[in-house]
């Protein structure tokens, strides 16, 4: 990824924290070892919900146009609280990770 498809760091007292663009990325803040990725779960979820349907289908539309094999959702940069990881997307979902 390019830098400027980053969100800022959030640091915690054992990890790092970064969204990118389609993903959540949790590093290892001593070892800087890469811990787990989050993923949108979008195309999993399209015939579920009207507005996701909607969203995924112009989506493609944009990445087909523009030839783009980038994911176009990228994710706000992540808070922090008692243990849970509240983060916003492009999509318009706010998603949190425990």
């Amino acid at each position: 990824d390019r830098f400027e498809d980053w969100s800022n760091l959030v640091i915690d007292n054992e990890s790092l924290y970064i969204g990118t663009q389609g993903s959540l990325q949790a590093f290892d803040l001593t070892t800087t070892e890469f811990l787990w990725q989050f993923e949108l779960p979008l195309q999993d979820r399209w015939f579920l919900d009207s507005q996701m349907l909607l969203y995924g289908f112009l989506n493609q539309m944009v990445k087909m146009v523009a030839g783009s094999t980038k994911d176009l959702e990228t994710f706000s940069e992540p808070t922090i609280i008692d243990n849970t990881i509240y983060v916003g997307c492009s999509n318009g979902y706010l998603y949190a990770l425990n």
